[in-house]
């Protein structure tokens, strides 16, 4: 999932000015509004000049095919349609930040966004505009960024801090809203977080907190003997939202340095990483901080493994795309193996460039070469079944439907081609970097950024 930021606003947008006749409708059908909301447009039954964004740069904008977005000083509808505007100098401040550098997008989550006006911070409703919680009687309580903050989110809670700088010391509360704007744990200086690290600063809200789904956020703390500047070791913490207490992440020193990479997840109460070190072995980490491991044997001659893992949860395997030496053809081939010891799939003679591994759904991108440096793409499942005949590529970016991508590194550099899981080919060969949303493809290109609708190639 991608780092959310304070950032800059989304550029290069295409955009429909709005009209002296929309104000003038706008004043004729103005009703009585909800509290909070300076604007709110009449789109019951809108027209085409009252739409601020093109249909297919708004679907791409919003959070889902039927949700919402933001675009300059509007919330908007997935066709472009603004539902309400944003109070004079009040700004988005919760963003999707792109890989490419000055690329970022201000984004709804769950149907509320984040704005900021005179430093008072407000957590406003995509649906309504209404304002459910802001800090304008509270200037000193500010809300937190964490890494996956749009999971976070998405799971329907939101990190807020308060900062006192008094006499004796800096001080900090922690609190955790729900997106209605009600309090499910109020702002506290006993909070467990607080409360097992006693050197927090603007820093740790800023930076250290991780969100890793199910209500679950962590953090490294570094423990101390003497004071903040000799630490003596170091623990991997998980703070459970549901239960408003701390877990130590057992056997921290040999587990933190994974756990801090940031994109592993809790599902149905677990998180199931392999690991890969001078052996491979699974985890079955709970969030208790309980950690139990799976006994893999992989092949005698696996070397690497490729990508994410699958867990075949019947049968409490992992599932790989990797390598491994064939003394026979004194050669090494790529192949599907699982952690029992089992090749599932050889590919034989084909020369592995890259895949992204398997997904949730069990499917794998993954690019070949073969004897002559000819590259080829194609989709797989677990079993190494082709979902289409692999396909030959030159692009350097190959990417699927839900924007995930696989690199080819003996392709032409900065081009990149769209494929669906069908082999269609839905973008060919552009020097653009690609990023997808509600089947909307963002081409960023610099000076000629533009948009493509998947479903009709336009």
């Amino acid at each position: 999932m991608k780092k959310i930021i304070l950032c800059i606003l989304v550029v290069a947008l295409t955009c429909v000015t709005l009209t002296s006749c929309l104000e003038k409708e706008e004043k004729e059908n103005e009703k009585e509004k909800s509290e909070g909301v300076e604007e709110v447009f009449n789109v019951e039954n809108p027209t085409e000049k009252e739409r601020v964004l093109d249909e297919i740069a708004a679907l791409y904008c919003a959070e889902s095919e039927d949700g919402y977005g933001v675009f300059d000083h509007y919330v908007i509808d997935s066709k472009g349609y603004p539902i309400f505007t944003f109070d004079e100098g009040e700004e988005c401040i919760l963003f999707q930040e792109l890989e490419s550098e000055g690329y970022s997008i201000p984004k709804v989550y769950n149907n509320v966004t984040i704005t900021e006006i005179n430093d008072t911070v407000r957590l406003r409703s995509a649906i309504d505009g209404k304002i459910l919680y802001t800090t304008e009687n509270t200037p000193n309580v500010k809300v937190a960024f964490p890494t996956n903050t749009d999971l976070l989110i998405k799971d329907g809670y939101l990190i807020f801090y308060e900062r006192t700088d008094a006499f004796d010391g800096v001080k900090y509360k922690i609190g955790i809203m729900n997106t209605k704007g009600e309090w499910v744990i109020p702002l506290s200086e006993n909070n467990p977080i607080l409360q097992i690290n006693k050197y927090v600063d603007i820093d740790f809200f800023e930076y250290d907190l991780i969100y890793h789904g199910e209500g679950i956020i962590g953090f490294n703390y570094d423990y101390y003997d003497y004071g903040p500047d000799e630490p003596i070791g170091s623990v991997y913490c998980l703070y459970d939202i549901n239960s408003n207490s701390i877990n130590i992440l057992q056997n921290s020193g040999i587990y933190r340095l994974y756990a801090l990479s940031y994109d592993w997840f809790f599902e149905k109460g677990y998180c199931l990483p392999l690991i890969s070190n001078s052996r491979f072995y699974g985890l079955k980490i709970s969030k208790d901080g309980k950690v139990e491991e799976i006994p893999c044997t992989f092949h005698k001659d696996l070397e690497f493994i490729y990508g994410e893992s699958y867990y075949d949860e019947y049968n409490n395997m992992f599932i790989n795309i990797g390598l491994y030496y064939d003394e026979i053809d004194d050669f090494e081939k790529c192949a599907i193996f699982d952690s029992k010891g089992n090749i599932i799939k050889d590919f034989g003679a084909a020369r592995l460039i890259d895949t992204s591994g398997f997904n949730k759904e069990g499917k794998a991108q993954i690019v070949f070469m073969n004897s002559e440096e000819s590259c080829f793409y194609t989709v797989v499942d677990i079993m190494g079944n082709f979902l289409f005949e692999p396909i030959k590529i030159e692009s350097e970016n190959i990417y699927n439907r839900n924007g995930d991508y696989v690199d080819n590194d003996m392709g032409s550099s900065y081009y990149s081609t769209v494929i669906d899981d069908e082999g269609n080919i839905l973008i060919d060969n552009v020097c653009s970097e690609i990023y997808i949303n509600n089947g909307v493809a963002f081409l960023v290109d610099n000076e000629t950024d533009c948009y493509r609708d998947l479903n009709t190639q336009k």
